[in-house]
């Protein structure tokens, strides 16, 4: 990783020494719920074995398409997260450790809605337009985190509403209504969650 101050190169540090050195400072909790790859520079074996001995694994240099990318992870989540028991995609969800440790996939999601819903709370609009950005952002991680969570079992009409939703709101300039907007869209991120669950 280059180490960089607006166009002064200040040092380059080792990707796969940063997230040893992450993951060593997680709790045991955090831990479990992290899948840390290494995007490669160099496939030699060399390398690639340096990669897995600090990280989870790595995915190679080569390029990967948006549609590849699920792909490309698959056999690193399966080694991460998924018991012996699992011989193929299709009996994923009865052997799947971390369903059967009682993993919510909604979780971090509710966690970001209520994120989201700290920094519409009513006040200022002075102090509404100061978060407006962190809100955008959070937005995009929301949808991305839904598309992912809810695609894989069945895209629903609900779904693509609340997304479109989502775009309207984050795309927008500064909503003076934002506190109502977001208190609606809150209402039906879990109208959507709680069909999906």
């Amino acid at each position: 990783l280059d180490v960089v101050d607006g166009a002064a190169k200040h040092s380059t540090v080792s990707g796969s020494l940063c997230i040893e050195k992450i993951l060593g400072r997680l709790e045991p909790s955090e831990d479990r719920r992290f899948l840390a790859l290494v995007r490669s520079a160099n496939d030699s074996s060399k390398e690639l074995s340096l990669y897995t001995a600090r990280a989870h694994g790595y995915l190679l240099k080569a390029p990967i398409d948006k549609d590849g990318v699920m792909g490309s992870i698959k056999d690193w989540w399966f080694k991460r997260f998924a018991d012996g028991a699992i011989q193929s995609e299709e009996n994923l969800g009865s052997n799947c450790s971390c369903e059967s440790d009682g993993y919510d996939p909604f979780y971090d999601i509710i966690q970001l809605i209520e994120v989201i819903a700290a920094l519409c709370k009513v006040g200022s609009v002075k102090s509404l337009r100061n978060r407006w950005r962190s809100v955008q952002e959070k937005l995009q991680a929301l949808k991305g985190d839904l598309k992912s969570v809810i695609s894989d079992r069945g895209g629903n009409d609900s779904l693509d509403s609340v997304i479109a939703e989502i775009d309207r709101l984050r795309l927008g300039d500064f909503p003076l209504d934002l506190h109502q907007r977001w208190a609606t869209l809150q209402s039906q991120l879990f109208d959507v969650i709680n069909a999906n669950r």
